[in-house]
């Protein structure tokens, strides 16, 4: 298996964002069932899963040497990531 082969798969593994989501089960206050993937999930920790799916993107993306998706905070160059140890490159990934 290749790195890009790799990646490929890891790649569909990203997290729900959860961004389309049914927020009248029960009370309509506690949980929401995600039209995009078919979770049902606590609406407390909605904003969780949207930091979870956006870190999980931007690890992707370092990992397959390109500029992190538009809209994340932190702009990486490849040349920046030659060098880097794991954990330079963990707490890159939690910015």
């Amino acid at each position: 298996m290749t790195k890009d082969q790799a990646i490929r798969i890891v790649s569909r593994q990203t997290p729900c964002a959860h961004e389309n989501a049914d927020t009248r089960l029960g009370n309509g206050q506690i949980w929401a069932k995600c039209d995009d993937c078919g979770a049902t999930f606590e609406q407390a920790h909605w904003d969780d899963a949207r930091q979870a799916a956006k870190q999980f993107q931007i690890a992707i993306d370092v990992l397959s040497g390109v500029e992190p998706t538009s809209g994340s905070k932190t702009t990486v160059k490849i040349e920046d990531l030659r060098g880097m140890s794991v954990s330079e490159l963990s707490q890159l990934i939690q910015q």
